[in-house]
């Protein structure tokens, strides 16, 4: 009996705290350029924009939750996916308070409960273990509502984004 409970226990914590972020859109992170552009471009109407190149692929007319979007972005180092953008413009009836409250809400049921972005004015994040990641980096969802009244939801490995932040910063500080 004391097995059972304890193999229960497990069970139900690995099911609430021990969820994955791996990817989005059924593409992983960590895919190359050519398996993102295949796997989005295989969806009913999609369009890659040709602002696209090798380290940024900008996909328009697609369909996220259920939802139009403006675009949908994935970024890349080295031909690694790290990061994705999703762009969601409210429809003209429908309130952004009211919107952005239900995609929390299926996020929450889908994942877990996540929570206010430190910080900031309107943004919410869940944070995922990363079972490559030595450093302890999370792979994140973070949503926001951007200056333009759309809401965006950004898909991040921690890892595979370390490299990209770290030169950004140090770019940044060479401004100096």
């Amino acid at each position: 009996m004391t097995k059972f409970l304890l193999f229960a226990a497990l069970f139900i914590s690995i099911n609430i705290y021990g969820q994955n972020l791996d990817g989005i859109m059924n593409v992983k992170f960590g895919s190359s350029v050519e398996i993102v552009k295949k796997e989005m471009l295989s969806r009913s109407g999609v369009t890659l924009d040709n602002k696209s190149d090798t380290s940024y692929l900008l996909f328009k007319n697609v369909y996220f939750g259920g939802r139009e979007t403006l675009f949908v972005s994935f970024k890349f180092y080295k031909n690694k996916f790290h990061t994705a953008t999703v762009i969601i413009m409210p429809a003209f009836e429908q309130k952004l308070a009211d919107l952005y409250a239900l995609i929390k809400s299926e996020l929450d049921t889908k994942y877990f409960k996540g929570k206010d972005y430190p910080n900031a004015d309107v943004a919410y994040i869940w944070e995922f273990s990363n079972p490559q990641s030595k450093d302890k980096l999370k792979n994140t969802i973070i949503m926001n509502v951007t200056e333009y009244l759309n809401i965006e939801l950004t898909y991040q490995d921690g890892l595979l984004a370390k490299p990209v932040l770290e030169a950004k910063k140090a770019k940044d500080k060479s401004d100096y």
